[in-house]
């Protein structure tokens, strides 16, 4: 179970990073908050403090168009990047059967990389790119 907290530490860093003009990485933490978010357990909203709802509420309105809204920005080589990891973290359940496994915490487990890569690419532009 993801905790509601960090879902929204990861939708404002997408803000963040968009801010600062860094698309790729704030895609990354936009698919993060977006599909933590379908996994996690949203607090009473009674028990807790009205800021922290407003965010909630921000990021159950926002994550997913904030994602594809920076997918938009991306050059089409990033945008079918993102698709294929998408499609990488999903295993065939049955030989037989067209049915798939989504493994979403191995997908934020390799956004989380990606964007620690990307950030060190920025500060160190020898440190070794993709392999794509």
């Amino acid at each position: 179970m993801v905790d509601i907290n960090d879902v929204i530490w990861a939708f404002e860093q997408g803000e963040i990073e968009k801010e600062s003009g860094n698309i790729l990485i704030a895609a990354r933490y936009y698919r993060i908050a977006n599909i933590a978010l379908s996994h996690c357990e949203l607090p009473r909203r009674i028990f807790v403090p009205e800021e922290t709802n407003l965010k909630i509420d921000k990021v159950c309105d926002n994550a997913c168009e904030m994602f594809h809204q920076m997918s938009h920005m991306l050059t089409a080589e990033q945008r079918m990047r993102l698709r294929s990891e998408e499609s990488s973290h999903r295993v065939k359940v049955d030989s037989r059967s067209d049915i798939y496994e989504w493994r979403w915490q191995d997908l934020i487990k390799y956004d989380y990389e990606m964007i620690r890569r990307d950030k060190m690419l920025m500060e160190n532009p020898d440190f070794p790119k993709y392999v794509f």
